[in-house]
């Protein structure tokens, strides 16, 4: 046995833009992984498995 059940990788990718994990579409597996993160203007657009980290929030910096 390989160690991932029915395809489902072990962590799915991070949204570019907010850093929440993508949640599989729900229009099919055609479209794979989406951000699901209602406050996100990527909302429902799709993720990439092999999406890179989110950027660093550079006015998270500038808090206390």
């Amino acid at each position: 046995m390989s160690g991932t059940t029915c395809g489902v990788s072990a962590s799915p990718p991070l949204c570019p833009t907010c850093g929440q994990p993508a949640s599989k579409a729900l229009g099919g597996p055609e479209h794979d992984w989406e951000c699901r993160n209602e406050a996100c203007s990527e909302f429902g657009q799709p993720v990439r498995a092999d999406e890179p980290a989110p950027r660093a929030d550079p006015e998270a910096s500038d808090r206390p």
